[in-house]
């Protein structure tokens, strides 16, 4: 019984695609799209090429369908190509997430971005161009995306589009992510977010300068609503200024991660001055990390009985590295009372 399906099906196709507008009364996209799906890579690319700024990805079709026809009527085939077209686009409306990673954007433009209208998380991570200008112009002319999510991390940018971004996304933008490309092309980038963006639950930031850490401690009590901050710098020594931040951070915060190197003094001060009732706290091994730092933690989670697990980075240039020691016997003291394990950020490494 399949064999004879199998017959007729390859006795009728050729047939019915001889002149397959013929036996329609109206354009079918439908059409368009298995006719695409014939195509091979390299003319998918060239649609590509030629203005269609749409990566086409079909299945195989089960025939080669342009082969067998003979005559089509022009004008269906225009409309079915145009509704075709504008069923693509009209995809954008449904992308509400965006990463690019390890990309070459050199000679793209992001106009394609401008008919997400409804995209939320934009994620921008060690891409490349040779104008930065070319890619996020667009932005300036046409741009009425509100993001929920934005990260830039090893990326050229254009300052006044990101500008625009953080504007027009206002209260609706709730991470955040900026390295110092982002912190040293827009040195006024903290007071922005504390016009515009106070609702952020998420703020990692890279830190570039010693006045900069002044700014941040006193525009960080504005983010009433931040769980998470996460502290990347470049071996600042933030001296007795450090434990002054806990007097800044707000109560709603539940994670904090720094790569700072302190003392086990300056981290008790930090922590007796800290009013937020952290959940987990995130330290640099790499730059002097002992059994004393450990000993300051477990005596502010015996007190709080907030604070849930800390964790670990490694992040230290060979020549800044600083040895650290934990006895087993610290450790297991410590895992009473919390827990212990490392982040799970594969991206830090960008930092």
């Amino acid at each position: 019984m399949i064999s004879k399906n199998r017959t007729i099906i390859r006795k009728v196709t050729p047939k019915l695609w001889r002149e397959p507008f013929a036996f329609l009364e109206h354009s079918s996209p439908v059409l368009i799209r298995t006719y695409i799906s014939c195509f091979s890579d390299k003319e998918r690319d060239s649609l590509y090429n030629y203005g269609l700024k749409i990566k086409i990805k079909y299945k195989p079709s089960l025939f080669s369908y342009p082969s067998f026809l003979n005559e089509f009527d022009f004008w269906p085939l225009k409309t079915s190509t145009e509704e075709w077209v504008d069923s693509l686009s009209s995809q954008a409306h449904s992308i509400v997430s965006i990463r690019l990673e390890d990309t070459d954007l050199t000679d793209v433009s992001s106009k394609g971005l401008m008919m997400c209208s409804n995209l939320k998380t934009l994620e921008l991570l060690d891409c490349r161009t040779n104008d930065p200008n070319i890619f996020w112009e667009p932005f300036v002319l046409n741009s009425k995306i509100r993001l929920s999510k934005l990260t830039l991390v090893r990326v050229p940018i254009n300052p006044k589009v990101i500008e625009i971004i953080l504007k027009d996304s206002c209260m609706d933008l709730e991470e955040i992510t900026f390295d110092k490309i982002v912190v040293e092309s827009i040195p006024e980038i903290l007071n922005i977010l504390k016009s515009y963006c106070t609702n952020i639950t998420y703020l990692k930031i890279f830190i570039i300068k010693y006045y900069f850490t002044q700014k941040l401690f006193k525009i960080i009590p504005s983010f009433t609503k931040l769980k998470s901050l996460i502290i990347r710098n470049s071996r600042l020594s933030f001296g007795n200024q450090f434990d002054k931040l806990g007097f800044c951070l707000p109560k709603s915060l539940r994670l904090f991660d720094m790569d700072l190197e302190i003392s086990a003094f300056t981290l008790k001060r930090f922590l007796l001055n800290c009013s937020s009732p952290l959940e987990r706290l995130i330290l640099n091994y790499s730059v002097g990390f002992t059994n004393e730092h450990l000993e300051v933690i477990l005596k502010y989670a015996k007190a709080k009985r907030n604070l849930k697990s800390i964790g670990f980075t490694y992040r230290s240039l060979p020549e800044l590295f600083i040895p650290s020691f934990i006895s087993e016997a610290t450790e297991a003291k410590v895992k009473k009372f919390i827990e212990i394990y490392d982040p799970d950020d594969q991206d830090d490494c960008l930092f």
